[in-house]
Parts: structure tokens; C-alpha cells; sequence
């Protein structure tokens, strides 16, 4: 998503005179810098993170994960805290162990290892572990900034000054794109969020990322990322404003780290499983030819437009999905069908027994809905009825499908 128009994060300024040099104390958000006549140049700053990493070859601390989230008309934001311990040695090794966290996401004992490419993940939650033998991510990368945009030019950098992080100087680096957006509109399906398409039309964020970068290592110590959705109302997730912070204490440069960091021995009992495999499906007939079982769609209101097909196999089980719109992205009614050979999780029954397949009013990820068996296939299709009853307009939808 892109910014049709910039609202920056004001710093609040309060210049004093500290020298001849020209000394500027400044103050805002949190940060307390001085800069001088002789500044580094940022732009110079950041290419070194990005290519180089600094003169680090490897960084062991205690990293705290923080994040803050504005929803549309909520008052208060959504917090949580992560404190993990890493260890990394540059550039494709890297291991995190949760030690503590209140994110509803993690739970301590969580184990995250990338050995080149080779992505280990345990959750301690659910004694399971995610082993990817193919991974093409980085090991170590500093999000949102990327070597591509360093070199096509689109990030504009301003030099801050300095600040104490952990007992250790830093030079404090904003970053902005040059247009202070990114493009892009999307539509959240359930707990999926799918990309529609670059829209220029459509741009509706401006982020300002922060580092604090080590004086002697050449890589942040701390990162934020503040991002404005200037257009709250249009975003998929009505959210408004994020920030999100990491903050390394205890930080050891270049120390020797034993090959066995880099490699997870889960429990005995480990429920270990490979990643999904999406299907490249642009049509419902695509996605025939690609699942084991028979995909049909119900017969669709002419007023609704197809607009999602995706399959995809993860643990044994094939879902595909298909999403259909009237109208626009945040005012349209939408239709969504999902079928699996697998039952669906998380879906709680309100009423069992009705419907044209004796199926069963549910609340599904996408709201009010019908759930049903068809023939070992298990639908779940939920939809927006422009007279309030989405489940009863489900079962109408539903009929047309032959069981």
C-alpha cells in the first residue's frame, strides 16, 4: 500500500548551544541525539548495514520485541512485549529462543534457526516443528530496507545524530522511501491477507524506519518502524498507526559460536511437518487439475465478480479458496467458499442438522456462515446478504451445489 499523502512523525526539536563546533541536542519519540557539523552520511551508513553488516561476523544478545497497534476508533493500542535470545553469525546463520512474551503468537521455548537454506521452527506450544529444506529467506536482514532499494535509489536517509543504546554509542538514522509509500491494496480472507494488484490510486501508508547503529560495529542495535495509514478506513485491517521496535541488550560482537547453535534437537514425540506448497491457480478449472478432489463452485449472483482462486496442500491436507466481491474493497458484499479433503479447524457450530445438505450454521474465519460434508469434501462458504441474514443467504448459495 502507498501514502497519497504524507504524514510525517514529528520530532520535537530543542536546539542548543553546546559548542563552537555547533553541537544540537534533539529529542522526540523517545530519542535523545546529539549531532554536529561533522556528521557521517547517513545514505553511506545504511549501505554498509545492508551489504556489509558493519565489520560484524558475529552478534550474540538479549533482543526485547516490542509492538503497538492503533485500530480505527479503539482508544487504547494493542501491545505485547518478546524477549528472545539471539545468536547470529553473518550472513545465513541465525537462532532465536523465546524467553519470555505476552504476543499471542509465541510462547516461551519457542526455537527459530536458519542454517543457509534451511528454516527450523519449533513451537513449544504446540510440540511441533516446522523444517523447510528449501527456504530462500535471509538469516539475518534488517526489515523494512532492502539492497534492492538502495539501489534503485527510492530511500531518502537523514542523519540524526547520536544516542547511548546499551551502553554503547550509535549514530540514529531515519529512513524513508523517496515517495514515503509503498503500493499495493489487499484483502484480508479470514486470517490470509491477499494481494490484489499495485494501485497507485491506492496508496495509503507512509513508514519511517529508525536505526541506531553501533559506532564501532556498523549494525543497528535498535530498530523502529512507524507506519501511518493515512486512509485508516480503506485499510484492510482498519488500522490506523503501528510501531514496532527491537532493542538489543548484553550485545557481544564477534565471539565464538558452536556449530550445534545452529541446528534444533526437538523433544522426543516432535510433531515435524514441511511447509505448505501452493498451486499455481488462476481459475477454477486450474484448481480442478490441481487438487485431488473435485473443486465446485455454487452458482454466484451475476452482480459478484470472481477475484480470488488459490489452492494450496499443507500437512497432508489440500484447501482451496475463492472469494467473490460486489462493489469496492471496503464497501462491496463479499462471498467466500472454502473446500478441503481435511475438516476445518476453529469453526464453531451454532445449529448442526440444517440446510440443503444437513449441514450446519457455523461461525467460520470469514463470519457468519454454512458448513457441510459433500461426499468426503468439506465446504465451508460464508457470504454477505444485503438483507442481514449472511447465514441463511450461505444455505441459498450452497443448494446450488450437487452433493
Amino acid at each position: 500500500m502507498t501514502a497519497s499523502s504524507r504524514r510525517p512523525i514529528v520530532l520535537v526539536a530543542i536546539a542548543l548551544a553546546l559548542s563552537i563546533a555547533g553541537a544540537v541536542a534533539i529529542t522526540g519519540l523517545g530519542i535523545d541525539v546529539v549531532g554536529t557539523d561533522s556528521d557521517p552520511d547517513p545514505d553511506e551508513l545504511v549501505a554498509d548495514v545492508v551489504t556489509a553488516s558493519g565489520d560484524v561476523e558475529t552478534l550474540q544478545a538479549t533482543r526485547t520485541d516490542t509492538y503497538e497497534i492503533h485500530d480505527l476508533g479503539s482508544g487504547e493500542p494493542r501491545t505485547g512485549e518478546t524477549t528472545v535470545d539471539v545468536w547470529k553469525r553473518l550472513p545465513d546463520q541465525s537462532r532465536t529462543e523465546v524467553i519470555a512474551t505476552n504476543a499471542p503468537e509465541r510462547t516461551p521455548g519457542d526455537v527459530r534457526v536458519v542454517d543457509g537454506s534451511r528454516l527450523q521452527s519449533y513451537d513449544a506450544n504446540q510440540a511441533s516443528m516446522l523444517v523447510d529444506d528449501e527456504w530462500d529467506g535471509d538469516a539475518v536482514s534488517h526489515w523494512p530496507v532492502t539492497a534492492a532499494e538502495l539501489e534503485d535509489g527510492s530511500l531518502e536517509t537523514t542523519y540524526r545524530g547520536t544516542d547511548t543504546i546499551d551502553d554503547r554509542e550509535t549514530y540514529v538514522v531515519d529512513i524513508e522511501r523517496a515517495d514515503n509509500s509503498t503500493a499495493g491494496i489487499s484483502l484480508l480472507v479470514g486470517d490470509t491477507e491477499y494481494a490484489l494488484g499495485d494501485d497507485d490510486e491506492n496508496r495509503t501508508l507512509s513508514r519511517t524506519t529508525t536505526w541506531w547503529i553501533d559506532v564501532d560495529a556498523g549494525v543497528p542495535i535498535k530498530e523502529r518502524v512507524v507506519t501511518e495509514h493515512d486512509a485508516p478506513a480503506e485499510h484492510v485491517l482498519e488500522r490506523e498507526r503501528d510501531v514496532r521496535t527491537v532493542t538489543y541488550e548484553d550485545v557481544r560482537f564477534n565471539e565464538d559460536i558452536d556449530d550445534d547453535r545452529f541446528v534444533i534437537d526437538p523433544p522426543d514425540g516432535t510433531d515435524v511437518y514441511e511447509p505448505a506448497t501452493s498451486f499455481d491457480v488462476d481459475t477454477v478449472p486450474d484448481a480442478d487439475d490441481a487438487v485431488p478432489f473435485t473443486v465446485q463452485e455454487p452458482v454466484i449472483p451475476d452482480r459478484f465478480e470472481r477475484v480470488i482462486v488459490s489452492a494450496r496442500e499443507f500437512r497432508g491436507n489440500t484447501t482451496v479458496d475463492l472469494v467473490y466481491r460486489d462493489g469496492d474493497l471496503r464497501d462491496g458484499e463479499e462471498i467466500f467458499v472454502r473446500l478441503s479433503n481435511a475438516p476445518f479447524d476453529q469453526t464453531r457450530v451454532i445449529e448442526d442438522d440444517v440446510g440443503p445438505h444437513d449441514g450446519a450454521r457455523v461461525t467460520t474465519g470469514f463470519g457468519p456462515g454454512y458448513g457441510w460434508d459433500c461426499n468426503g469434501v468439506y465446504y465451508e462458504l460464508a457470504a454477505d446478504d444485503p438483507d442481514g441474514d449472511n447465514a441463511q443467504f450461505a444455505m441459498d448459495l450452497a443448494d446450488s451445489i450437487d452433493c
